[in-house]
This record gives C-alpha cells, sequence and structure tokens, in this order.
C-alpha cells in the first residue's frame, strides 16, 4: 500500500516521503512540486505526455495544474519518493525579483540530473522529514 512515511511542513510549503508501491493515478493541483527518488526501486514518473526517469541521480519537476502520475505497477518492490511541494509566494518573499507567482509556469523543465551533494542533503532531509 502507498503511505506517507513522514513529512515536514513550512513557510516554504511542504515535504513529503511516501513509500509508494502502487500506481497513483493521473491527476492535477495547485501545487508545483519536486519529486525525488530516496530509496527504493528506480522507476518512472509521467508529467504531461512524457515518461521521466526518477533514479537516485535526478529529479522531476511538475508545474501546477501539470497533469501527472505515477505508473508503478502493482506488485514491484516500493520506491521512497521524497516530495518537496513549493509555495510561490514563499520564493516571492525570499527574492522579490524572482516573481515565481507572475511565471505561467514555474520549471521550464521536468528532469534535471542532481549532483552527489544535492543527492546527500535530499536523504539528509528525508530521514528529518521521518523522524530519524
Amino acid at each position: 500500500m502507498s503511505r506517507a512515511a513522514g513529512g515536514l511542513i513550512g513557510s516554504f510549503g511542504r515535504v513529503a516521503v511516501l513509500n509508494v508501491d502502487r500506481p497513483v493515478h493521473r491527476h492535477v493541483h495547485p501545487h508545483a512540486h519536486v519529486l525525488f527518488k530516496i530509496g527504493g526501486l528506480d522507476s518512472h514518473f509521467r508529467v504531461g505526455d512524457r515518461l521521466f526517469e526518477l533514479t537516485d541521480g535526478n529529479a522531476v519537476f511538475v508545474n501546477a495544474w501539470e497533469p501527472h502520475d505515477f505508473p508503478h505497477a502493482r506488485g514491484l518492490p516500493p520506491a521512497l519518493v521524497l516530495a518537496l511541494y513549493i509555495k510561490p509566494e514563499w520564493l516571492d518573499d525570499v527574492d522579490g525579483k524572482l516573481e515565481a507567482t507572475k511565471l505561467p509556469r514555474l520549471f521550464l523543465h521536468a528532469a534535471t540530473g542532481l549532483a552527489p551533494l544535492t543527492t546527500t542533503l535530499l536523504h539528509d532531509l528525508a530521514d528529518a522529514a521521518m523522524g530519524h
């Protein structure tokens, strides 16, 4: 069963650590978010009509109101995913020149590679969210 393994809430938005062992059906919502695999099975995440790898070395970006799903096949080992839900208002507070709330799309690309230090920091964040 897919379940929350931990989470944090702050002025930035929220962090959720999700243990996903079944498909997450196509949906949209008003939150932009970034997804990171922090354990378990390598998998894919669909943004719009394209599949993107969700592995230890990359991140997947989803804009607000952008259709997305996680086509994880039942019976496969779970993927442990850290989801960072970002409040655009927080970005504006951090740097007023950024004007993130005025952009039609916060993220121009749906995936990118991660530096090793970033991966280490993400694991630390996941540990904190899970209370470790």
